[in-house]
């Protein structure tokens, strides 16, 4: 099944909260958050820069027949000397695209 990569966007706020709980709820070890304290805020930081089309911090999307089963955040600094560099968060793909490269980088 061919997997399609795009940058996230206004609309697709609900499915990236579905695969961002399911990653907390998956690899618990593996992320700064609990699953228990996502499900109860109401708009997570990342739903906002979807919707709002944030430049400088963005989430890119693994796509199987046009449903979300990967994602990868990448956040800008926000501090004036910290504007020049990012982190990439949130890397997970779905156990069922798991072993498949679905999270291989392009080119790579």
């Amino acid at each position: 099944m061919p997997i399609a990569y795009r940058r996230l966007e206004r609309g697709d706020e609900e499915a990236y909260r579905r695969v961002h709980l399911e990653s907390l709820k998956t690899f618990p070890d593996n992320f700064g958050t609990l699953h228990e304290d996502q499900i109860k805020v109401q708009k997570l930081q990342f739903e906002e820069f979807i919707e709002t089309g944030t430049v400088g911090s963005f989430v890119f999307g693994a796509f199987a027949d046009n449903e979300l089963i990967g994602i990868a955040g990448f956040k800008r600094g926000d501090r004036p000397k910290t504007k020049h560099r990012g982190e990439i968060v949130q890397v997970f793909v779905n156990r069922d695209f798991q072993g498949q490269k679905s999270g291989r980088i392009v080119g790579a």
